[in-house]
């Protein structure tokens, strides 16, 4: 049985809906969408990024921000 997790199921619907939008955001005066696969692309891109700088899996970290897809 697969484990319910945040991340497998993002992997899910980013696998099953990839050209979904996955996040709305108002950027300027209008709201513009994210798909699942752009937005994975920014997820793995990101934790890349952590682990470029040292930071490993099971590291607590945080990240404060406003509301919008990066905190996603």
């Amino acid at each position: 049985m697969e484990e319910r997790t945040i991340p497998n199921l993002f992997e899910k619907s980013c696998t099953k809906y990839p050209e979904n939008i996955a996040v709305w955001e108002k950027l300027t005066d209008k709201y513009e969408g994210t798909t699942y696969a752009r937005l994975k692309e920014e997820v793995y891109n990101f934790a890349a990024g952590l682990l470029s700088i040292g930071i490993n899996k099971g590291d607590r970290i945080e990240i404060g921000r406003a509301s919008c897809r990066e905190r996603v």
